[in-house]
């Protein structure tokens, strides 16, 4: 298992098994590699114990360190391109949720000043969801409605008073004449 991921890259350049005594059991040298020749070569020596938990031996692994750094570019690689197609996921997937929620609170925004400036016919945009931002452009549209209310009260009472005055006009004139 500690040798899997150098062995499947090509990674071993070469590994000897001794006994305790120090005698070469076995051995496995790729591409006529030389472990005595100085090389860009890892070498791990690890003891081999028995299930008992005995030492019975050890072995020697030499791992080319070319190799393994140009392994350790490509996930250094691959990790930095993960990581740059994640930072874009987020950044539309904020951009996305930002205006998801913005939008709507803009066109309310806008909305709300208009009345506020006393346009009552502003259209109030509604959401199709039951959120705060819907539930707040609701609230807005009963606020118009009850300004058209009063300014619909507003135009009758001036009318009335307007009426009212006419009458008190004409029933001074009437009572003027019958004098």
């Amino acid at each position: 298992p500690v040798a899997d991921r150098p062995a499947a890259t090509g990674a071993i350049s070469g590994a000897r098994v001794f006994d305790n005594d120090g005698d070469k059991l076995a051995e496995v040298l790729v591409s006529n590699f030389d472990p005595a020749a100085p090389s860009s070569h890892l070498t791990f020596d690890r003891k081999i114990l028995a299930e008992t938990g005995e030492p019975v031996g050890s072995l020697t692994i030499w791992v080319s360190t070319a190799i393994v750094s140009k392994e350790v570019w490509k996930a250094v690689r691959d990790d930095a391109a993960t990581a740059i197609i994640l930072a874009v996921i987020t950044a539309i997937v904020v951009f996305v949720g930002i205006n998801l929620i913005t939008g709507p609170l803009s066109r309310i925004t806008d909305a709300m000043v208009r009345i506020g400036e006393g346009d009552l016919d502003t259209v109030v945009p509604t959401g199709s969801r039951n959120d705060e931002v819907s539930r707040m452009a609701a609230a807005l549209e009963r606020l118009r409605r009850n300004g058209l209310r009063v300014e619909q009260a507003e135009r009758d009472l001036r009318r009335a008073n307007a009426s009212l005055e006419q009458r008190v006009l004409e029933r001074t004139a009437e009572l003027e004449s019958a004098r």
